[in-house]
């Protein structure tokens, strides 16, 4: 969430229909703005922490391909392999894992849930 979200959904509710549910919207935006500039760092966190996480996946995963070069003409190890491999699964691991608990709803959670039965499931 960002402010310029935050001021965008405000214009639409404001010009929209006085509706309590529209009310009740407006006035956890206010607030959630007036913290927002106040202490932008709190409300980034999650959403930075998970950015975070998502940017590590790709360094892991560039190392694991030049290993794996490696390998193919046989300056490394299987060993070597495997483990940037593990690196690489593990990166995706605490991705998935932190994106998971900034969840707020049990379909956003089952969607998760879903695509990693999905991919074991194809490999079984």
């Amino acid at each position: 969430m960002d402010l310029y979200l935050i001021d965008s959904t405000i214009d639409e509710l404001e010009r929209g229909d006085t509706t309590f549910v529209n009310c009740e919207r407006l006035a956890s935006l206010y607030i959630i703005k007036e913290h927002y500039q106040k202490y932008p760092l709190v409300l980034r966190g999650l959403y930075d922490e998970v950015e975070e996480e998502l940017n590590d996946i790709a360094p892991q995963y560039k190392s694991y391909c030049e290993i794996k070069r490696d390998y193919q003409l046989g300056k490394t190890t299987k060993e070597a392999v495997i483990k940037a491999m593990h690196g690489v699964c593990k990166e995706i691991e605490d991705f998935i894992q932190l994106l998971y608990s900034s969840t707020d709803m049990p379909e956003e959670r089952d969607e998760l849930k879903q695509l990693i039965n999905k991919i074991y499931n194809k490999n079984v």
